[in-house]
C-alpha cells in the first residue's frame, strides 16, 4: 500500500482568542486526532485593517516555563507535515472505559505579543 504524501484537503479550522501581553496565557489544546497542526495569527472576521500583534507562546514541553516569541505572519507547527507518521500527534479530550476524563492534548499557552489582544487560527489535519 502507497503511503499518502499530502494532507487531507479540509482540515479544522478554530480560531482562538488571545490576551493583550499583559494578561493571562490562554491554552490551545486539540479539538480532534490530528497527525499535523499549524498556530498563526489571523484577522478578525470584520476587520477593515489588520495589525497583526505577534504572539508570545509556552509550551508544555518545558511545563509552560520558557516564552517564545512568533513574529507577525510566522507559523508555528507541529506534527508529521508529509502525512507519513503512523501516530497522532494530537488526541482531543475524551473518556476513558472508566469515565474518567482525559484532557485534550496541549499544543501551547499563547498571548499577544503586544499591549492589544489578537487571535490566532488553529488548522487541524488527521
Amino acid at each position: 500500500m502507497t503511503e499518502p504524501t499530502t494532507r487531507q484537503t479540509n482540515p479544522k479550522r478554530t480560531i482562538v482568542t488571545l490576551n493583550a501581553s499583559g494578561g493571562a496565557l490562554v491554552l490551545i489544546s486539540a479539538s480532534k486526532s490530528a497527525k499535523y497542526v499549524e498556530i498563526t495569527e489571523c484577522p478578525p472576521e470584520d476587520s477593515v485593517t489588520f495589525n497583526p500583534q505577534g504572539i508570545i507562546y509556552t509550551l508544555p514541553d518545558d511545563g509552560y516555563v520558557y516564552q517564545y516569541p512568533l513574529a507577525p505572519g510566522l507559523i508555528w507547527s507541529g506534527g508529521d507535515a508529509s502525512y507519513r507518521g503512523k501516530l497522532g500527534f494530537a488526541m482531543p479530550a475524551m473518556n476513558d472505559p472508566a469515565g474518567n476524563t482525559i484532557p485534550a492534548t496541549p499544543y501551547m499557552k499563547a498571548i499577544s505579543g503586544t499591549g492589544t489582544a489578537t487571535q490566532v487560527m488553529v488548522t487541524e489535519w488527521s
